[in-house]
């Protein structure tokens, strides 16, 4: 295989989570994979935790001097991707089925360039998040009519698509792949279980709502009307998960 796979995983303050998240790496049914983890200059045992249990050579860690957040760990992780290397995103408190490559990787060696699963969601209850189509359009995701799980992501690397540090990094990602690609692959099977995160940035919804009303002012310039529909519809979908996911 010419294109490698390439798995990116960034951890901070993880180590209650980390040991599953590359337990799940290892379990699955391909085994030709390189997976960088990128510790965000933790401060509690993450990375003995990763120096018990990694011997494997396809697993590499790397280290941040100091704490540069979410957006800058895969940044790094990213470039260790050439063009054309399929490139999955793997969060440290979630995990993947066993066949979760075999079911991506056919997609992304046909030409799609995006390609995500379906999850179960783990909040007060497990949850599973499906989705009726097996596309998901540009106008759909910003309309937030499937909400990707981050760790479901797999693309065809381009050079010069990275994450920006704003608000809502995983939202502008997602986007200028789209703008690459068209549209997004989805499997119709739940291939990652997804934990919600408490306390993270995202989490404070305020502070989320503002993020995604700039980045539509953003999307949109001019056309006020459709970025207030595309907020509306953002905060009405939004309500109606964390009612369904409690």
């Amino acid at each position: 295989m010419n294109k490698k796979i390439k798995i990116i995983l960034p951890c901070y303050n993880a180590e209650k989570t980390i040991l599953n998240a590359i337990q799940s790496v290892l379990n699955q049914t391909i085994q030709d994979w390189i997976l960088y983890v990128i510790d965000d200059a933790s401060t509690d045992n993450t990375i003995k935790v990763i120096k018990d249990i990694v011997t494997d050579k396809r697993i590499v860690l790397l280290k941040n001097g100091n704490n540069r957040g979410v957006a800058e760990s895969r940044n790094k992780g990213l470039a260790n991707a050439v063009d054309g290397d399929y490139v999955f995103f793997l969060d440290a408190d979630d995990f993947w089925e066993e066949n979760k490559l075999a079911e991506q990787l056919p997609l992304l060696e046909m030409g799609r360039g995006i390609v995500i699963t379906e999850y179960v969601y783990v909040g007060g209850k497990r949850n599973n998040i499906t989705y009726k189509y097996n596309v998901l359009s540009k106008e759909d995701f910003i309309y937030k009519k499937f909400r990707v799980c981050f760790s479901s992501l797999s693309f065809i690397f381009t050079d010069g698509i990275y994450f920006q540090r704003k608000g809502h990094e995983d939202f502008l990602f997602i986007l200028d792949l789209i703008s690459h690609y068209q549209e997004i692959s989805i499997i119709n099977k739940r291939l990652v279980v997804m934990y919600k995160t408490m306390g993270s940035l995202s989490s404070n919804k305020n502070k989320a709502a503002l993020w995604h009303w700039d980045n539509l002012g953003e999307i949109y310039k001019a056309h006020y009307f459709t970025r207030v529909c595309a907020m509306i519809s953002y905060i009405l979908r939004g309500v109606l998960f964390s009612v369904k996911n409690k």
